[in-house]
């Protein structure tokens, strides 16, 4: 299982200024200059990354699954499990196709921007408006608007989040005898659909800032914006440059990537493979439904899931098993309360 480090540049807390001003400086130009410097690439390829991470959480939400199951064969997961998590896993493929296309859309407009460049300076006494800048100002508001409708595509991801955990806590619910393989994962598993809405409520956060800023640029360039500006030859081969290096840097989040990990959470992970590995089931101290999975004292991983080695602490806790759907009950009031808070800012 590939692990994807989350970070978060300052608090974690949901809106906080420190998030808000880590996603805002990708998309920073503020200046007055005629012509508009290109959004920083480092947003684009923390979506790569936020995919990724929904790849990894959405593993390790399907092993928290499949550990309820009896763990001495290497059958894969249960219709019902099945069933319950297609939807999510659907949702979250879904995610990596719009990605392609928005960051597709942004080649697009480094093209038709850099065509632009190459038309100006554009004499006042012009009569009509070169095409290539009226191309520029549709291209960037299809752009905007592909961006916008990726953020609800997220919103919708972020929801089907929380209605599959709900699902999980009912069909656990109706097995008293899987309390014993559920018990320890309270502990163990708690963060990882809170970590999965952190990463959509971000994702969202980059989709808004980029639509934003070429909502700006749109409205920037309208009409006869370009029209008798003098624009100095080195102000336009440096916004050229920039343009250009956007664009390079682009070409290498190709369709293939976006398509492989798309494939990757669509189908799920091997359990079989998940169960070789045998780490990952002694250090959730789980062991057959049914039998004793609590011993007095836990020294694995606190979160399986954590993201880097600070992740990883050693616990020692003395309880009584608690019943099969504490580890999700637990999840659930965590979600609705971070997906409430979000929806309240």
């Amino acid at each position: 299982m590939i692990r994807t480090k989350f970070r978060w540049y300052g608090r974690r807390d949901v809106g906080g200024k420190a998030h808000e001003n880590y996603v805002a400086r990708g998309f920073g130009d503020r200046s007055n200059r005629t012509l508009k410097l290109p959004p920083d690439e480092q947003p684009f390829f923390r979506i790569k990354e936020i995919l990724l991470l929904y790849k990894d959480k959405l593993e390790t939400l399907t092993f928290a699954v499949a550990s309820t199951q009896g763990l001495d064969d290497f059958k894969p997961l249960v219709p019902e499990y099945i069933e319950l998590l297609k939807p999510l896993r659907k949702l979250g493929s879904a995610q990596c196709d719009t990605a392609c296309e928005i960051v597709e859309e942004v080649r697009r407009v480094v093209h038709v921007f850099r065509q632009v460049l190459d038309t100006l300076p554009i004499p006042s006494d012009v009569e009509k408006m070169p095409h290539t800048v009226v191309h520029l100002v549709f291209t960037m508001k299809r752009a905007a608007e592909q961006w916008e409708e990726a953020q609800q595509g997220v919103e919708q991801f972020s929801k089907e989040i929380v209605a599959t955990v709900g699902k999980i806590t009912a069909l656990l619910n109706k097995d008293p005898t899987k309390a014993a393989a559920a018990a320890s994962l309270s502990e163990n598993h708690s963060d990882t659909v809170d970590e999965l809405i952190q990463a959509t409520q971000e994702c969202r956060a980059i989709y808004r800032r980029m639509s934003e800023f070429l909502r700006e640029a749109e409205n920037k360039f309208q009409g006869d914006y370009f029209k008798g500006k003098q624009v100095s030859p080195d102000e336009i081969d440096m916004v050229r440059r920039r343009w250009t290096g956007l664009g390079i840097s682009l070409d290498t989040l190709t369709d293939t990537m976006f398509a492989t990990i798309a494939t990757q959470i669509l189908v799920g992970p091997s359990i079989a493979k998940a169960k070789i590995r045998g780490g990952f089931w002694n250090s959730s101290g789980t062991g057959r439904a049914g039998s004793s999975a609590h011993s007095n004292t836990s020294t694995g991983p606190k979160a399986i899931l954590g993201t880097s080695g600070s992740d990883v602490e050693t616990t020692a806790h003395s309880s009584l098993p608690k019943k099969a759907s504490s580890f999700f009950q637990s999840l659930w009031h965590r979600i609705v309360s971070c997906f409430s808070l979000r929806r309240s800012g």
